[in-house]
Order: C-alpha cells, then structure tokens, then sequence
C-alpha cells in the first residue's frame, strides 16, 4: 500500500512538469505566429551555428557580433508581444527539483510534502494531533505514550501488529490513536480511520453486496497498513455481520501482520463479555499486541 501512495505523489509532480512544458510550447507557438518573431528565430538558430563553426578562430568575432544584434532584436519583440526572456522557458512548480521530485539524488521536499498531503487526505486524521503536540501529564498515561511512539516508528521491524487502548470517557484515546496515524502517515503508510459504527455499516454494505462488490469492500479493509477503530463497543451488534465480519477482518489482519488500532470505552471484562473470545483472542495476544489503559479525568470537560 506504501507504494501507491507514493506512485500518486509523483504522478502529481510528472503533471505538474508535463504542464510546465506544455505553457512553455503554447507561449512559443502564440509567438512563432507572428512573421517578424518566426524570421528572428529562424536567422538566431542560423547565426549559432555559423558561430559555432568558427568559434576559438579569427573570425569568431566577426560572426558574434550578428548574434548579438540577433539576440537584442528577440528582446525587443519580445517585449512587442508582451513577453520576457523567463517565458521562453518552463517555469516548474519546484525550482529546486524542477518538479522531478528528486534533487541531488535525494526525494525533494515537494515529493514528501504531496506524499504527506495525499495520505493524510487519504486517512481522515488530524495531523494536529500528534506525540509533538501531546499535552498528556499523567504518568502512566505517558509510559502508554512511550511504548505506542515507539511501535508506530518501528513498525514493520516488530512483532507487535495490534493496538488496545481502553478507558472512560475523555482520557485521550482518540488523540493516542490519531497521534499513531500521524506517525504512520509520515513515514508513508496508508491509514484508514473510522468509528466502529462506521466499520459495522461496512460490514453490513459487505454483507448484502453481490460476489464482485463484496471483494472490493473487504480489501479496503483488510488490506491497509494501518486501521484504526475508534470507539469499540459503540456499534449494534448485528446478527450473522458483526461477529463474523469482525474476526474476520482482526484474523486476516493479524496474518498480514497488518496494523490494527482500536479504541474502546470497555475494559477487557467487558470486552470479553461483549464478544466472542476468538475475537478478543486476536485482537489482544500477548505476543502480537500492545494492550493499554489510559487513566485520568476527561480532558474535555477539563478544556470547556
């Protein structure tokens, strides 16, 4: 998924240069239209070349000097036709990479900067929203903090895939979440967020679509990088769709070594007691998962 993300950054830029070019060649067809500019070029082309058989000889001299008058001639029209010297010449979004993405044979900040923007729009986080910004004091808030950054920067080189972060109301879940998405998302990772209310809507559309519509909802899905659920435990369950599609889409995550996400007012009494145990199974192993409790007052009462 890494890779289509930065396939569409540099499809952005190759229009980009593709456009440049192309502003550049109309200009110089509007001005090979008129007479005087088009005989100009045509006597400029032909006095380099003159010079440049001569050039480092006696005559060299001789055969500038009419390029130049030539060369002063073109700026005149030019001007005539309400031009300047930088319009013959294509003027790139990136002057440091000239729209090539890559400068000195390192990605251009523009490149990085496009990728950022589409994987962000992509994902529906908060970029705002990031460890840089955290104002988390809590003490075993900020251990939970720790180990999450670490695993967001580590990750794939880790066996850690699933994230369980539980707690009351207005702890900080979401932003711990969204913080995670944001380090994903800079690293050039896919991230789709969404609430469980949102993912049971998906798996109920999954449920009554037809064979070929049921493959493309499905691998939205199970194919991203990374998949945050926020709010776990706030979804109806729906019979024959919850249940089912839920394990199947943690288990074949899980297999993939994808990166789940999930934030949820239960703790893990609740959640075992909500649903089936080869669900929470899969979502919290020990060997494959972080699993958390976040502490405190709500922030957001806090704030008003």
């Amino acid at each position: 998924m890494k890779n289509i993300a930065l396939d569409k950054a540099k499809s952005v830029l190759a229009k980009r240069r593709h456009d440049a070019f192309l502003r550049c060649d109309q200009t110089l067809a509007k001005l090979d239209s008129h007479l005087d500019w088009f005989n100009c070029q045509q006597q400029i082309r032909t006095a380099r070349m003159n010079l440049g058989l001569v050039l480092g000889t006696a005559k060299e001299q001789q055969y500038r000097e009419p390029l130049d008058k030539l060369l002063e001639k073109e700026k005149h029209l030019l001007e005539k036709y309400g031009y300047t010297p930088a319009d013959l010449a294509p003027k790139f979004y990136c002057t440091t990479c000239n729209d090539t993405g890559f400068a000195n044979g390192k990605k251009c900040k523009c490149l990085t900067a496009e990728l950022t923007k589409i994987l962000f729009d992509d994902c529906d986080i908060d970029p705002n929203k990031s460890f840089a910004n955290s104002t988390e004091t809590d003490a075993k808030n900020l251990v939970v903090y720790k180990f999450c950054q670490e695993f967001s920067k580590k990750w794939p080189n880790t066996n850690i895939c699933n994230v369980v972060l539980s707690g009351k109301t207005g702890t900080g879940k979401s932003y711990l979440c969204n913080a995670m998405a944001c380090e994903f998302a800079k690293n050039g990772y896919n991230v789709l967020s969404m609430t469980a209310y949102q993912l049971n809507n998906a798996f109920l559309q999954y449920h009554l679509a037809d064979f070929a519509q049921k493959g493309v909802i499905m691998d939205n899905l199970t194919d991203v990088d990374v998949l945050v659920i926020d709010d776990l435990g706030t979804e109806n369950v729906l019979k024959n769709v919850t249940m089912e599609y839920l394990y199947l889409l943690v288990n074949e995550r899980c297999l993939n070594g994808k990166v789940t996400i999930v934030s949820t007012n239960l703790n893990l009494s609740e959640l075992r007691s909500r649903y089936e145990d080869r669900i929470l199974h899969r979502l919290t192993d020990k060997s494959k998962a972080i699993v958390a409790q976040l502490v405190g007052k709500d922030k957001r009462s806090q704030t008003k």
